[in-house]
């Protein structure tokens, strides 16, 4: 079983970047404690989506079933239900939010996860989307610090953050001609924990860690193969201009942003990390 990671995960999607321009970006929106869930909207169907073997549980479910709550330590679980037992042919209940609220370019977001879900069949996600995606969605720019190498701009109670203190990132793929304003509309946030599916449940994805058929072996029974399958996320913090929280839904523009996904965290060994995903300027 993996361990709490000694490492900041912070992984930085800037669009039209400049390595030497400073970037200081103010805090819009917080969501934390017990008002966490407050401003998130719950899918409340099937995974139609990345036809996973799973059901995106509704508000009420959630909170009855304990598949969404605030914990006793103020920290917001996100899990798949690790107690039902699922009979063959069904599927088994798990939670996708999406924020009420979407942020525009110039934005950067900012979580801290003191545990992500992991294990055979889980495939979780950290992302955003706008509507009528996908669309082209580079450059991305990725960082990665140890936790005591965190700049000073990304403490915990920050009011404001300068990217430009995040040094040069780990991976950049550029987006050449791309106008970021062309393509880009304001993105609501997402967690979301589905299982098996087009990526996970893909035979040789599947095969290159776990044994066994993903469905039938992981996904129908008792649930106990999920007790790692869970989000404790102490905050999400939005970081923008004024004008970076956007409650309007009307818009002609799409585009997703890359997730973080099970994969790197599996991988590198991380239950925990400090992500930050900036759309910059």
């Amino acid at each position: 079983m993996a361990t709490r990671s000694s490492l900041l995960a912070a992984t930085i999607l800037a669009l039209s970047y400049s390595a030497s321009a400073t970037a200081s970006y103010s805090l819009v929106k917080s969501y934390q404690g017990s008002s966490f869930f407050d401003d998130w909207t719950f899918y409340g169907s099937f995974d139609n989506l990345t036809n996973g073997d799973a059901i995106f549980v509704n508000s009420s479910v959630a909170t009855s079933s304990q598949l969404a709550y605030v914990n006793s330590a103020g920290n917001a679980i996100i899990k798949v239900d690790n107690t039902s037992t699922v009979l063959y042919n069904d599927k088994r209940n798990t939670v996708r939010i999406a924020s009420k609220d979407r942020f525009n370019v110039g934005s950067v977001w900012v979580t801290d996860m003191l545990h992500v879900p992991y294990g055979c069949s889980v495939w979780p996600a950290w992302w955003s989307q706008a509507p009528g995606w996908p669309w082209d969605y580079t450059p991305i720019l990725i960082w990665f610090f140890p936790r005591a190498s965190i700049p000073s701009s990304v403490s915990s109670s920050a009011s404001t953050i300068d990217t430009s203190t995040l040094g040069t990132p780990v991976g950049n793929w550029p987006a050449g001609g791309c106008t970021v304003d062309t393509y880009f509309a304001a993105q609501n946030l997402i967690f979301d924990i589905t299982l098996c599916g087009d990526f996970a449940g893909s035979a040789s994805v599947f095969a290159s860690t776990c044994s066994g058929t993903c469905y039938t072996d992981y996904v129908v029974g008792t649930g106990a193969n999920y007790a790692t399958a869970y989000f404790e996320v102490q905050y999400v913090r939005i970081y923008g201009t004024s004008s970076a929280v956007v409650v309007s839904s009307s818009s002609s523009k799409s585009g997703a942003m890359a997730a973080v996904r099970s994969g790197s965290w599996t991988q590198m060994g991380l239950s925990a990390a400090l992500v930050i995903l900036a759309t910059a300027y």
